[in-house]
């Protein structure tokens, strides 16, 4: 659990987190994607304190979908084509992570077979909770905030995040879809699979079981269209 204040005197944003140590997913998630777009600075200042210096540009709340598409087409394209080694902690690899989640009796099965399935993949950085309100268009550029969620994992786990959802919080989610499966970026068969890892993500994290199943089963639909 976190909260995030803004401090006037120095301008900048501190999230605080509470009755847990604070990972470095923050500020090694925007040191990482700095490589690819706009980012704050982030630092860590002590087991539970990250300090973020704000973006300032537009929000994706108020910047045509159309154009959010192009942008994270563009983003998808960067990160698949990058191929600069990247230092991987452990702690932030999804499979690692799926390893240590509490889940349901009934879902523990399903969690050992995707662990198993993507332990040797080829991992990518994801930000991890894609949406409007983290977007910032920063003179043209695209510009991502709050990396809290961030992971690496399948390069499909990005989108399974905004299937899951979509909302009107989400860029056009369906337009993205066919944009990334026309250039041959993403994996029907993995994306369906993080879909499912999202889904055990949500319980985890507390996510009635109903709901998520009925999410899941949206984001599956879209899939088979």
């Amino acid at each position: 659990m976190s909260t995030c204040l803004f401090d006037h005197r120095r301008s900048r944003f501190q999230k605080i987190f509470f009755g847990q140590r604070s990972t470095d997913a923050e500020s090694i998630g925007s040191k990482i994607f700095s490589r690819y777009v706009v980012t704050p600075i982030a630092l860590r200042l002590n087991r539970a304190l990250i300090d973020i210096c704000p973006l300032e540009g537009v929000l994706g709340t108020d910047v045509p979908d159309s154009i959010l598409v192009d942008h994270l087409v563009r983003l998808y394209e960067k990160v698949a084509g990058n191929s600069s080694p990247l230092k991987i902690s452990p702690a932030l690899i999804l499979t690692n992570q799926i390893k240590r989640w509490h889940l349901p009796q009934a879902y523990k099965g399903l969690a050992s077979e995707l662990i198993e399935r993507y332990k040797d993949c080829i991992l990518f950085p994801i930000h991890g909770d894609i949406h409007k309100g983290n977007i910032i268009v920063v003179q043209g550029e695209l510009g991502l905030i709050d990396f809290e969620h961030f992971c690496f994992a399948p390069h499909e786990f990005e989108l399974a995040n905004l299937l899951f959802h979509n909302d009107h919080n989400c860029p056009d989610t369906e337009g993205l879809l066919l944009r990334l499966l026309d250039k041959r970026l993403i994996d029907l068969d993995v994306l369906r699979d993080m879909g499912h890892i999202y889904f055990l993500k949500e319980l985890h994290e507390g996510g009635s079981l109903r709901h998520s199943q009925r999410q899941l089963e949206k984001a599956l639909k879209h899939l088979s269209q």
